[in-house]
């Protein structure tokens, strides 16, 4: 079984960098420039604050597999940060309205272990510590369940 870590630690990845400009046929292509082009929803929750007399903010999803009609989302985490305010009972709303989602929380916490959470059918079970192995035997349960369902997908404008 693969053992490796999760995130190499010296990872280089797409979405930090310098925001660059590189003209292709003609045509403007910005390189590494992912965070500076995420959406201000800043405009969209004040608003929705306003309305609902609450304070409202929009998620994002950090990573999702779907295979067969099985959805995973993954959700992660630095060392010791939990889930915001409003995204641990959104998650938990997800996966209550469908057996098909399943949310993944992960976070590092040394160099042979992880911190998970795992939310499903509306429940959390806690953050538990898992070594390399106890993830990738995770994952591979999961996947073994998805490969084996049959997807349920509504026909186009249903």
């Amino acid at each position: 079984m693969f053992e490796a870590p999760i995130y190499p630690a010296a990872a280089s990845h797409r979405f930090v960098g310098e925001c660059e400009a590189v003209i292709r046929n003609d045509y403007p292509i910005l390189r590494g420039c992912y965070l500076q082009r995420l959406p201000a929803f800043d405009r969209m929750n004040s608003h929705a604050t306003r309305y609902l007399g609450r304070n409202v903010g929009f998620t994002d999803v950090d990573g999702m597999l779907e295979v067969n009609g099985q959805m995973l989302i993954l959700e992660h985490k630095g060392a010791g940060v939990g889930l915001k305010r409003g995204q641990g009972p959104a998650l938990r709303e997800l996966t209550a309205a469908s057996p098909r989602i399943t949310v993944l929380g992960h976070r590092a916490a040394g160099d042979d272990h992880t911190e998970n959470l795992v939310i499903s059918g509306g429940r959390a079970d806690g953050w538990q510590r898992w070594t390399h192995a106890d993830f990738w035997a995770w994952f591979d349960d999961w996947l073994a369940l998805a490969k084996i369902s049959s997807p349920q997908r509504p026909k186009l404008g249903e």
